[in-house]
C-alpha cells in the first residue's frame, strides 16, 4: 500500500494553515458586494522540526460542511464567487465569469439573478439581470440585457444589446435582437422575434413526429428556397412560385390535380347521362 506523503496531523496542519494564511493580492468579498479584503491561500506548514509542502497534486477527501466566507480564486482570477451576495441572487462558477456585473446597493434589481458557469461566461456584464450563461464564453460581450439564456459553447457570444433570447448549441452571430429562439443555429448579426433550427451545412432533412396522422383545419403551408416557413399566398390574383415546393411534393400535387381533372371529367359525363 502507498504510504500518504503526511501524516493526518500534518493534513490537519496544512488544512488550518490552507484557512488561515493571508495573501493580500487576493481580494474577497467585501461589505458591499464588490471584491475587497483578504483571501486564504495554501503554503507550507511545519510539523514538528519538518517542514512539510504540499506536493504538485494531492486530494484531500472531506466529511460534513464547507463553509466560506469569500471567494475562491485562481491565481488572481475570480472562479467562484456571488457577487452581490445573496440579496442579488447571482452565481458564477469560471474564470473571468460575471466578473464585472455591478449590483445595485440598494437593491434595484440592475446586475441581480445571473447564473454563469465556464469560462468568461457573462464577463461582460455589468446591469444585465435574469440572465443565465452555461459554457466557455457564453454571453461573453451582454452588458445590460437581461431575460436571455444562453446553453453552449459560445452561445449568444457577441449578444450586446438584447433580452429575452435563447440559445441552445447557437446564436454565436447575433449581436443585436430580442425574442429570438436559436437551437443548432449560428443566427444573424441582427434579428428579433425569430425561430432558427439547425444548420444548413448539418442538416439535410427533418422529420417531427406526430403530424402525418394528424388532422387539423388550417391554411396552407409553403416552405421558400430559403428554408423560410409561412403560410401560402391566399389572395386572389397570388401566385405560388413552383421553386417554393420540394420536388416531391411538386410531383404529389401534380398527381393530384390529374385525379382533379379525371373526377371533373367524369362528373361532367354522368350530367349529360341525365
Amino acid at each position: 500500500m502507498r504510504k500518504p506523503w503526511f501524516s493526518s496531523a500534518g493534513a490537519a496542519l496544512l488544512l488550518a494553515s490552507a484557512l488561515m494564511a493571508d495573501s493580500p493580492e487576493r481580494p474577497r468579498q467585501g461589505s458591499s458586494g464588490s471584491p475587497g479584503g483578504q483571501t486564504r491561500v495554501l503554503r507550507t506548514s511545519t510539523v514538528g522540526s519538518t517542514a512539510v509542502s504540499p506536493p504538485a497534486s494531492f486530494s484531500l477527501n472531506l466529511q460534513g460542511d464547507i463553509t466560506l466566507t469569500g471567494f475562491v480564486f485562481q491565481g488572481s482570477t475570480p472562479f467562484i464567487h456571488n457577487y452581490g451576495g445573496s440579496l442579488h441572487g447571482n452565481m458564477a462558477v469560471g474564470l473571468d465569469a460575471l466578473v464585472n456585473v455591478t449590483p445595485s446597493i440598494p437593491f434595484s434589481g440592475a446586475g441581480a439573478r445571473n447564473s454563469a458557469f465556464g469560462g468568461k461566461a457573462l464577463t461582460s456584464n455589468t446591469s444585465g439581470n435574469w440572465n443565465t450563461a452555461i459554457g466557455f464564453q457564453a454571453m461573453r460581450e451582454n452588458t445590460d440585457g437581461g431575460g436571455n439564456t444562453a446553453i453552449g459553447t459560445y452561445a449568444l457570444r457577441f449578444l450586446s444589446d438584447g433580452s429575452n433570447n435563447i440559445a441552445l448549441g447557437g446564436g454565436s452571430q447575433l449581436v443585436t435582437g430580442d425574442r429570438n429562439i436559436f437551437i443548432g443555429n449560428p443566427g444573424v448579426s441582427n434579428v428579433s422575434g425569430t425561430i432558427r433550427i439547425g444548420s444548413a451545412n448539418n442538416q439535410t432533412t427533418t422529420l417531427i413526429e406526430g403530424i402525418s396522422d394528424a388532422e387539423v383545419v388550417g391554411s396552407p403551408v409553403c416552405i421558400t428556397s430559403g428554408d423560410e416557413l409561412g403560410l401560402c399566398p391566399t389572395e386572389p390574383g397570388d401566385q405560388v412560385s413552383v421553386g417554393s415546393f420540394s420536388p416531391a411534393l411538386l410531383a404529389e400535387l401534380r398527381r393530384l390535380e390529374a385525379e382533379l381533372a379525371t373526377l371533373r371529367r367524369r362528373l361532367e359525363q354522368l350530367e349529360g347521362e341525365r
